[in-house]
């Protein structure tokens, strides 16, 4: 996992990479799934509220995440995990 922190419109915001090295070259990859999520928050975010999103290479849609924030953690549960997936998280 991978963090990239930024402000976007006025609010902060994260970009979450997971990636899933858990790959042998003569399978498939492992569908990973329910995978939790908490990513510490830079000290001096104060914020009420997370609105996150995914997608994988090659979706159609963003997926909405019910993401909360709890005790200076950013918390989420990722449904599924192939291979690769980015998402995006404003805190307001």
């Amino acid at each position: 996992m991978n963090t990239y922190w930024k402000k976007k419109n006025g609010s902060d915001a994260v970009t979450i990479h997971l990636v899933n090295y858990d790959l042998d070259a003569k399978s498939e990859p492992r569908l990973l799934r329910d995978i939790p999520l908490s990513v510490l928050l830079p000290h001096g975010i104060r914020r009420q509220k997370a609105h996150a999103q995914a997608i994988a290479p090659g979706a159609d849609a963003l997926v909405k995440l019910d993401a909360r924030l709890d005790h200076g953690y950013l918390k989420l549960v990722l449904p599924e995990l192939r291979i690769y997936r980015l998402i995006e998280v404003t805190l307001d």
